[in-house]
């Protein structure tokens, strides 16, 4: 068979242009600039999992109009795929890591040696890099379509021009729309900008974590506490299925969904039901390619995943209940499950987060990455400040111990930064990162500051800055702030809490420093960092 390439002419609906929809204005509409981007688009599914297939194309096939199809079966998606390929019918694909017959990356690895390259979002198990997890929330939290386009500039810039992203099943089966978001950031890409296989290999390699070089007591309380809250989940989960069959034998199914729920709830009872699996004896013998393949089964298509998709298929069934409250009930229950998952799957990064404590050492932080990664869970939609955006990587070497710290000052200046804007028609929190030497910086106490503390003119300090465009802060917080007095909750407003705490979290960190400028048109928070660590900071 003889394979055109993926970038051959696509027939697209009269009046369609092929490629990205030009941005014809900065103001331009996200929602249709998104639609005009799936016109006479095509999409492809591959996981051996049929529910996780199920679930893609739930998410898929309506905002693509159909235009779409998936295969569980990886060897036979290899022909399928450049089929659609050579007649112009793909555009995108959705792919799955670990499979039994051929692994995604060894798809993918194998549609490059046809000519086939195509942009891919990446389903699976596992964490992904903090770069493309920053990039999944820039895209998420696009105010506009200008904020769009520059994340995925930034993208490509990182991949070396390979068009493609990563997303966890498990976040995508509480949040469908990811996926979407994903998909379309990946039609903005243009298609692929480089047919390198190289990239390709370095883009899909596994990345597997090293317990091994880990201290013993570190090791030890890793499983043990990877032991606890799975233990704790399997409980939860067999108190949930028990309450899920009282509350459907309460229930009358329709004629055609019988089968079909029984199915859906036998494959929810299926999991998380031996609690040796879990045991700690069982979890600290593991390597680190066994430890990755338990965490994808817990949370990916055979744990987690599979059990979203089986509550959703009974929410979906058109159930009636015998009494009033039964459908109140039945509701409860699902929102209780999902509530509970998600802080499951909080608690295991908490285990990660001790994990780095324990272990100790220095460790390279993005401030851009640890803005982008903060701000989603806080309902704040975090953009770049494009007209202020530059190439600059503000990234600082960090005692890991002071992580948290890090954390806490970034989290405060961006909770207020969204309640500046809350509610307000164009309200916009944005960042700019900037990197500078000691005899560039442009605030002169910011420069005596660090000139105190040992820094030399040509050393390095990173800095980020958020910004609002709110109604700006009470003029007695600001000048409590730049007294260095004491900073009231009361008297001034919501906007005064927490600046004492974040200018304290900040000062801990790489002897770092907090500018606050504020008017009536909004207000500009810069952290300064040192970039590089003094030897009496890293023990």
């Amino acid at each position: 068979m003889t394979h055109k390439p993926v970038n051959a002419p696509v027939v697209l609906p009269a009046g369609v242009a092929a490629g990205p929809p030009a941005l014809k204005a900065p103001g331009e509409d996200l929602a249709s600039f998104r639609e005009k981007l799936r016109l006479g688009r095509h999409f492809f599914v591959v996981d051996d999992s049929r529910d996780a297939c199920d679930m893609h194309m739930r998410a898929l096939s309506g905002p693509f109009g159909g235009r779409g199809g998936f295969e569980t079966d990886s060897r036979k998606a290899l022909d399928s795929i450049a089929q659609r390929a050579s007649k112009g019918e793909l555009d995108v694909l959705v792919v799955d890591m670990d499979m039994p017959d051929l692994s995604g990356r060894e798809l993918l690895l194998n549609l490059a040696k046809r000519g086939v390259y195509v942009p891919f979002v990446i389903v699976s198990g596992g964490q992904g890099s903090d770069e493309t997890r920053a990039f999944m929330s820039q895209v998420s939290g696009a105010g506009n379509v200008r904020d769009l386009q520059a994340a995925v500039d930034r993208r490509l810039k990182q991949t070396g021009g390979l068009a493609f992203t990563y997303l966890r099943k498990e976040d995508v089966a509480l949040r469908p729309e990811l996926l979407l978001d994903a998909v379309d950031a990946m039609l903005l890409a243009g298609g692929r900008k480089a047919e390198n296989l190289d990239l390709l290999v370095r883009a899909t390699k596994p990345e597997m974590p090293d317990f091994k070089s880990l201290p013993k007591d570190a090791r030890e309380r890793l499983f043990a506490s990877m032991s606890d809250a799975c233990l704790n989940w399997v409980a939860l989960h067999g108190r949930f299925l028990k309450d899920l069959d009282e509350t459907l034998a309460t229930a009358t199914v329709p004629a055609g969904k019988v089968e079909s729920v029984k199915r859906a709830r036998d494959k929810i009872s299926w999991r998380f039901q031996d609690p040796d699996e879990y045991s700690y004896d069982k979890l600290v013998k593991m390597d680190a390619r066994e430890l990755g393949d338990f965490e994808h089964d817990l949370f990916g298509s055979q744990g987690v995943t599979t059990v979203f998709n089986n509550i959703e298929l009974i929410r979906l069934a058109g159930l009636t209940f015998q009494d009033k409250g039964g459908a109140e009930r039945m509701h409860a229950l699902f929102e209780g499950y999902t509530t509970a998952a998600m802080m499951f799957k909080d608690r295991f990064g908490f285990i990660q987060q001790d994990l780095k404590l324990a272990a100790g050492g220095l460790e390279a932080v993005d401030l851009r990455v640890a803005a982008t990664m903060t701000a989603p869970d806080l309902g704040v939609k975090l953009g770049y400040d494009i007209a202020n955006d530059r190439a600059d990587v503000p990234t600082i070497e960090i005692n890991k111990k002071e992580l948290g710290s890090l954390e806490i000052s970034l989290k405060q200046a961006l909770v207020n930064a969204g309640r500046a804007v809350e509610g307000k028609s164009g309200g916009k929190v944005s960042m700019v990162p900037g990197v500078s030497t000691v005899d560039g910086l442009q605030d002169a106490g910011v420069k005596a500051h660090f000139r105190n503390r040992g820094y030399g003119e040509g050393e390095n300090i990173a800095s980020l800055t958020i910004k609002d465009n709110g109604p700006g802060m009470p003029a007695a917080v600001l000048e409590a702030w730049h007294s260095g007095g004491e900073i009231h909750r009361g008297g001034g407003g919501e906007k005064s809490q927490g600046l004492g705490l974040m200018r304290e979290s900040a000062g801990s960190v790489n002897d770092g420093r907090v500018v606050i400028e504020s008017s009536p048109d909004g207000t500009a928070v810069t952290f300064y960092f040192a970039e590089k660590l003094k030897d009496r900071q890293k023990s």
